[in-house]
């Protein structure tokens, strides 16, 4: 006998199953070496002018150690190369009131300690001698050529003469301009001057952007110290100018993930990840730590994230900690970058689909992104296919859109919120029937999900901070066909499936001294799962007969609840690194409990500067699929999946740029 049922509505569950249940991590662990954005100063304010030096007309310059908190704010400040005491005195002082915006180390506020050199000059101002008739003015904005950081501290000169200075926003304007012609010099501390025409109506303003060209990295720079935290035993890092530089990714980086070693992407329809030769819901797909249904779009369409929105990726191939759970072999994070403090955006339009995405300032603390992706290939397609009425074809495509929109707003006292909001949507249509010959059939398949999450995080010491994290969404997928193929196939199929989620996360992380760290979480997750379907299944005995359909109806829910603690430790032992981890995780699920216990532990020790090995073994658990659960089609009897992982390796750095990894893993 054969039963398309199983077939159909495992189909369905398996697209929503434990791969999107995951509860949403904070932001990703900050790695103490890496700087991923300076401080930038946003409050200046000017030194006092030594009156007697002012009145020789003496000038200087005076170099100082800023330390900086996590906050933006000015610890002590420090004299490395100092002019004389009264310069140095008026320096510190005035740095000492400067307000930044925190420097970031893979994207958390982090204190750091930067080089700042004050500039004593004696400017020459422009002098009005007689009133002007219909004066005008000039207004503009000053921003860092390449990434639009506005530039803070220019110099503007007008016809020669100093006349304004950029603010904290890069922007600057000069009044009583007498009309005609003018000229403009821009100059700022290590980038090129910049040189222009500028006609002044009567009693018009002139508006000017002006990018400036960095000519060095200058004195302003960050001093990070200490070597790169490593966050697995095995963790591969793809940045963004790496994710779209790698040939065949279609401007797509998401696409560069697929070169990685020992991972693949699954054929047909499901673009999913196939990594270690295990099944895809083994693996757990990221975006900031938070679970997405799915990373690409149908029929090998691109990734459902704007690449404008990605910093980087992590993908850990197994061997991670405590902080990943509810997976047997691997996961795979997703990180997105802050938006911008200048306004800018794109577009782009090809034959199959359209992109737009914009960035800017929504406020003095806040930034925002939005991007969105439409496909029209179903627009386009039948304008290209034969259509012989006796004889065409039948033409099926798919049809995809998606968005994404992010928020991030810095309280006064250092908190950080954020708001992402993450939407995807893929079908298959008919955009051709075929012909008299062809066996007329319908399809109708369609996934759709919607997450919302928000986030927050204090730090409460440059040592100890703490983030909560929660989620809503709701997650849709349907499946309706008929005249699919023969037997069962023929038959009308059909079926919904809305999973709605909840999830919460906290986080807590200190560092109790140089050699030691601790993170402790708490991961709640839970799942309603709403399933309706009528499906028909042929029962033939030995092809004999006629084929006896026989008609089943499903509406029932179920909900799926998780609970997960975990604690994990970093200790440096010499020269080791030793990271031991302990999650406990609670299954709930129609009337049965479970609880699991998956210790796990990760050593890596450098033999040389260029030279590392590293070790790991632990134990993982997840729910089974909601489909093998199912009490119509699975066994709700059904305990929690487990695997037992273990790996030994070396790797070996030959250059910045060339690197040999060998690992030898069983799962």
């Amino acid at each position: 006998m054969h039963s398309v049922l199983p077939l159909a509505v495992a189909l369905l569950l398996a697209q929503a199953g434990e791969n999107v249940r995951e509860a949403p991590p904070p932001p990703p662990p900050p790695k103490a070496s890496e700087l991923t954005r300076a401080p930038q100063l946003i409050e200046f304010h000017a030194a006092d002018y030594p009156k007697d030096r002012l009145e020789r007309g003496e000038t200087a310059d005076v170099s100082c150690l800023v330390d900086i908190d996590a906050a933006g704010g000015v610890t002590n400040v420090e004299v490395v190369t100092g002019a004389a005491p009264d310069f140095d005195q008026a320096a510190v002082a005035a740095i000492r009131s400067f307000r930044f915006a925190p420097a970031e180390i893979d994207g958390q506020p982090a204190p750091v300690r930067i080089r700042y050199v004050y500039h004593f000059v004696i400017e020459k101002r422009r002098v009005q001698t007689t009133v002007v008739l219909d004066a005008g003015r000039i207004r503009g904005s000053i921003a860092e050529a390449g990434n639009r950081h506005a530039v803070a501290g220019a110099d503007i000169l007008l016809d020669g003469a100093a006349a304004a200075t950029s603010d904290a926003q890069g922007s600057f304007e000069i009044a009583e301009v007498p009309p005609g012609s003018h000229d403009l010099r821009i100059g700022a501390l290590d980038f090129a001057e910049d040189r222009r025409k500028l006609d002044v109506a009567p009693r018009g303003t002139a508006e000017v952007r002006v990018y400036l060209r960095r000519t060095s990295v200058g004195e302003f720079a960050a001093v990070v110290e200490g070597e790169r935290t490593k966050e697995a035993p095995t963790v591969r890092t793809l940045k963004h100018d790496e994710l779209v530089n790698v040939p065949g990714s279609l401007n797509d980086p998401i696409r560069a993930v697929q070169n990685l070693p020992g991972l693949a992407r699954a054929p047909f329809l499901a673009g999913l990840l196939l990594v270690r030769g295990t099944p895809p819901q083994d693996t757990g797909t990221y975006l900031d730590g938070h679970r997405i249904p799915i990373l690409y779009h149908f029929l090998g369409g691109p990734s459902v994230i704007n690449e404008q929105l990605i910093d980087r990726i992590d993908f850990y191939p197994g061997g991670y900690g405590a902080y990943y759970g509810r997976n047997l072999t691997s996961a795979l994070d997703v990180g997105t970058r802050k938006a911008d403090s200048s306004l800018h955006g794109s577009f782009s339009v090809d034959l199959l689909q359209a992109v737009a995405f914009v960035e800017g300032p929504l406020g003095d603390n806040t930034q925002g992104a939005i991007a969105a992706r439409r496909s029209y290939i179903d627009l386009f397609l039948p304008l290209f296919l034969p259509n012989n009425p006796r004889d065409g074809v039948t033409a099926v495509t798919p049809i995809y859109w998606d968005y994404q929109a992010r928020i991030d707003h810095r309280l006064r006292n250092g908190d950080q919120l954020s708001l992402f909001a993450l939407g995807t949507d893929d079908s298959l249509a008919i955009v051709q029937k075929g012909g008299k010959l062809a066996e007329p059939i319908v399809l109708d398949t369609h996934t759709g999900a919607h997450q919302l999450r928000v986030g927050w995080m204090r730090p409460l010491s440059s040592d100890f901070s703490v983030s909560v994290s929660p989620l809503a969404g709701i997650i849709t997928t349907s499946f309706d066909s008929s005249g699919l193929g023969q037997g069962a196939f023929r038959n009308q199929q059909s079926a919904t499936l809305v999973d709605y989620q909840l999830a919460l996360r906290a986080e807590g992380r200190y560092r109790s001294s140089s050699a030691l760290s601790w993170r402790s979480g708490l991961d709640l997750s839970w799942d309603r799962y709403r399933v309706e379907a009528d499906v028909e299944s042929s029962l033939q005995l030995r092809g004999l007969g006629a084929a006896i359909t026989q008609p089943l109806h499903i509406d029932h829910s179920q909900v799926l609840e998780s609970i997960g603690e975990y604690l994990e430790a970093d200790a440096r032992v010499g020269r080791f690194q030793l990271v031991p981890g302990l999650r406990f995780d609670q299954f709930f699920w129609r009337g049965h409990s479970y609880g699991v216990f998956d210790p796990r532990l990760w050593a890596r020790y450098p033999a040389t500067a260029a030279t590392a090995i590293k070790a790991y073994a632990g134990i993982y658990h997840q729910a089974p699929n909601p489909a093998n659960i199912d009490p119509s089609i699975g066994n709700p009897d059904l305990t929690p999946e487990r695997s037992w992982q273990a790996g030994l390796g070396a790797e070996h750095r030959f250059s910045p740029a060339w690197n040999l990894s060998v690992e030898g893993f069983y799962l």
